[in-house]
């Protein structure tokens, strides 16, 4: 496969961001979200987050492939990628969002640092 056609900025994948974008613009999610409205609810708190999720998520990440807090965590784990993978996913995005949190508790740190997801 010739990889050239495939970086981030690439005509094509700006051609396939747009193109997806806009399928599912004109997607109608309402009934999908009063069918679950739990689930809306863990969507927009991730939309408001999702920035300082994406600040802190390669440190975070970082910390676990370099068994800074005792273990390992990598795509490695289990001895498979398809157990790996999903695991470091969720591990992540899970110390992410709880950190970030945190943070947004603390008056001095959240005014100057953190973005508030309310």
């Amino acid at each position: 496969m010739n990889e050239k056609f495939y970086g981030g900025l690439t005509p094509l994948v700006v051609l396939y961001a747009a193109c997806m974008f806009r399928a599912l613009k004109n997607i109608d999610d309402a009934p999908i979200w009063a069918a679950w409205p739990t689930v809306r609810k863990c969507i927009s708190y991730l939309s408001l987050d999702s920035y300082n999720v994406y600040l802190m998520h390669m440190l975070i990440l970082y910390a676990f492939t370099n068994g800074w807090l005792g273990f390992r965590l990598s795509e490695n784990t289990g001895g498979s990628a398809l157990i790996g993978v999903p695991l470091t996913t969720a591990a992540v995005l899970g110390s992410s969002l709880a950190i970030s949190f945190l943070l947004q508790k603390i008056p001095v740190v959240s005014r100057f640092l953190v973005i508030p997801a309310s």
